[in-house]
């Protein structure tokens, strides 16, 4: 892994270079091939890409003996404000493109780009899936860009071409396994060349492996119980479903009041055992990426004999979301993405966490203790409207893990940067309003 230096480059002239090209910084991404192919389809337009890495996931990912310019950074935490405030300088960075707007690696290049006044484009994972990737203006989920009245939201849709057909990708679960460890791998390997890097997520890659090879290695013993469990489930409409996130999901972590999903967990049974219905049962799901650090089963267990819950709660690892919403009487979440795709279904919605769709006409405004009693289902009216926004101004079609999805999505993606596919962007007092390429460098 060789260490590249930048050099001296003349200072920017407008949002773009003097030849109106874009100089695109790329930070770090998710294990997959994504923002190599988006770099390559930038250089491909005459634009000029610098990708850096942080750890060996990064580095591999990134196509290093391939022709883009490569930093390895190197340094420590402390070190990237600096880092970053000196690459935009002497490199007349237009753009910078990262995966996850909250990462500590990258809360300072976004202030960075902040004081400098260029772009920062943020991926996540889709908003609505699958078929979708969320592409945003400076930040996602609680820090997006997306007006949060319903008469701001109107005056988006009416704005708004129509809605495009429904993208065909299907979950590409296995070669998204396939990468993760791949990266995971990479990291433990490339350990001596970035001594200092820090994941944002709460485990080290070591311990993320070790947790999937115990999770894997339970599979079958619990595969019989799981199936009756689902069937039972999916025959029956008297619970509530709790689909659980990520415990390293930075959105549980930074967008909400609990420290992690064994938190929320002892939340919601906690409300459940107070102000739930005696008739009602109370049905956890499993995250199908979960890494199996944590034994939720025996949790949940433990938890609802504690609570003398015993036959009112249920945990699942497996299973379709969407036939066990058929028969839910309501979803409780922090801030998952299944809460749009309850509402899809017309399923009651209550978010514990800050949510883009936590609005009144989409998710239940009441308390928790409430919901239980009354759950309120969505406006389908505003949430049509809504989704219809959400796709239009922070989604773009595509699949970061298959070769069809990432080539259907970098296109897309290549389109946002370039200008020539609307955003919602921050102006002055955070207000959000669409900014067209040519209005945004007459404003510069």
């Amino acid at each position: 892994m060789t260490q590249h230096r930048t050099l001296p480059q003349p200072q920017r002239h407008g949002p773009h270079g003097p030849d109106g090209k874009h100089t695109v910084l790329i930070l770090q991404g998710l294990g997959t091939p994504f923002l190599k192919r988006l770099a390559d389809k930038l250089v491909k337009q005459g634009h000029h890409v610098i990708r850096v890495n942080f750890c060996g996931g990064d580095w591999v990912f990134g196509d290093p003996f391939g022709p883009l310019e490569h930093i390895d950074f190197r340094g420590r935490a402390n070190a990237l404000a600096g880092f970053y405030q000196d690459l935009i300088a002497t490199r007349a960075i237009t753009d910078i493109i990262l995966f996850g707007d909250c990462r500590p690696i990258h809360v300072p290049a976004r202030q960075a780009a902040r004081d400098a006044g260029i772009d920062v484009y943020v991926l996540e994972e889709g908003y609505i899936r699958p078929g979708w990737i969320t592409l945003e203006h400076f930040g996602t989920n609680a820090n997006s860009a997306l007006p949060r009245t319903a008469d701001r939201i109107q005056a988006l849709a009416a704005q708004a071409p129509p809605r495009p057909d429904p993208p065909h990708l299907p979950p590409p679960m296995r070669p998204r396994v396939i990468m993760d460890l791949t990266y995971k791998l990479f990291n433990i390997l490339g350990f001596p060349f970035f001594p200092h890097y820090r994941t944002h997520r709460p485990y080290l890659a070591a311990t993320e492996m070790t947790g999937w090879l115990k999770r894997l290695s339970r599979e079958p013993f619990f595969a019989g119980r799981r199936k009756r469990l689902l069937h039972s489930y999916e025959a029956a409409s008297d619970y509530y479903l709790v689909p659980l996130q990520l415990n390293a999901d930075i959105q549980i972590r930074r967008h909400s009041r609990y420290g992690g999903v064994p938190d929320f967990i002892e939340d919601v049974m906690g409300s459940f055992c107070k102000h739930g219905r005696p008739d009602t049962r109370l049905l956890f799901k499993n995250h199908p990426l979960d890494n199996g650090v944590i034994n939720y089963r025996r949790l949940i267990r433990e938890k609802a004999r504690a609570l003398d819950l015993d036959g009112r709660v249920d945990f699942v690892d497996g299973g379709d979301l969407n036939r066990l919403l058929d028969g839910a009487l309501g979803v409780v979440l922090v801030n998952s993405t299944s809460g749009l795709t309850a509402m899809s279904q017309g399923v009651p919605v209550k978010a514990l966490g800050q949510a883009i769709y936590d609005l009144p006409g989409l998710a239940d405004q009441n308390p928790l203790s409430k919901f239980w009693q009354a759950p309120t289902p969505p406006d389908k009216g505003v949430f049509e409207t809504f989704r219809h926004v959400v796709e239009t101004y922070t989604q773009i079609q595509g699949c970061l893990f298959t070769a069809k999805g990432i080539d259907i999505g970098t296109d897309k993606a290549l389109e946002v940067v370039t200008g020539h596919r609307p955003r919602v962007r921050r102006s002055v007092g955070n207000a959000a309003v669409l900014q067209s390429e040519e209005e945004k460098a007459e404003s510069t």
